[in-house]
């Protein structure tokens, strides 16, 4: 990507790309603007093959979640790149079993960040890992 594209988000903010709901945040990463946090459908689907472990799956889900969580923000502190690409691709494969699209394309970006080695984007995306997972614990919730 060229480096203006990222300098210029840097100055003015996001900037939309005209060929989708893309929005060039000021790390210079194109992300989706808003994807939804969970995909319907594999829910659904989880829900009628799992029928009475449903609920365990998804409290199953939400301790993974606070592990791989930890893990990440353990293996940033250490500058630990290896480990915090393994946690983000392990999670990033929990979330893409579950449908939780926003978490997944977090993931992805957490495992970039790690794959550059750069501490600025993997503590950005951590947090940002942090607020989908509380984003989404609520509506989990409410499949029960």
């Amino acid at each position: 990507m060229p480096d203006s594209l990222g300098i210029l988000a840097r100055q003015v903010g996001p900037v939309r790309h005209a060929s989708a709901d893309l929005v060039l945040n000021q790390s210079g990463v194109f992300m989706f603007e808003r994807l939804s946090d969970l995909d319907p459908t594999v829910q659904d689907m989880l829900r009628d093959l799992m029928q009475d472990d449903y609920q365990l799956l998804l409290q199953t889900f939400l301790q993974d979640t606070d592990r791989r969580l930890c893990q990440l923000h353990d293996n940033l502190h250490r500058h630990n790149w290896e480990g915090f690409r393994q946690a983000a691709h392990s999670f990033k494969g929990s979330c893409s079993n579950m449908g939780a699209l926003a978490l997944r394309q977090a993931c992805e970006q957490a495992e970039d960040a790690a794959r550059n080695a750069d501490p600025v984007a993997a503590a950005q995306v951590c947090a940002l890992l942090d607020r989908l997972s509380l984003r989404i614990r609520p509506q989990l919730a409410c499949r029960y």
